[in-house]
């Protein structure tokens, strides 16, 4: 059995350029694996940043229903001792 882990209503995220990236998003995403995928550019990680509460959307809501985590694409690197 899934379980609902969030929701989100109108999402949308400008840059501070005024460049949209989305508009009005909604979606509900269970307890199962999800895919985010998409062209270069689009929004991917900025959406996957929203729905771990790391940036705010620049319009509506992300309501979370239990921990979700954002693995970033890129690792910094860190100097060997």
């Amino acid at each position: 059995m899934t379980k609902l882990l969030l929701t989100l209503e109108n999402v949308s995220y400008s840059l501070p350029n005024g460049s949209t990236l989305f508009t009005n998003v909604h979606a509900q995403l269970s307890d199962t694996s999800v895919g985010l995928v998409g062209r270069n550019g689009v929004g991917k990680s900025v959406l996957a940043r929203i729905l771990a509460k790391q940036v705010a959307p620049t319009s509506g809501h992300c309501h979370h229903y239990g921990p979700v985590y954002y693995l970033p694409q890129q690792l910094p690197l860190t100097a060997k001792t």
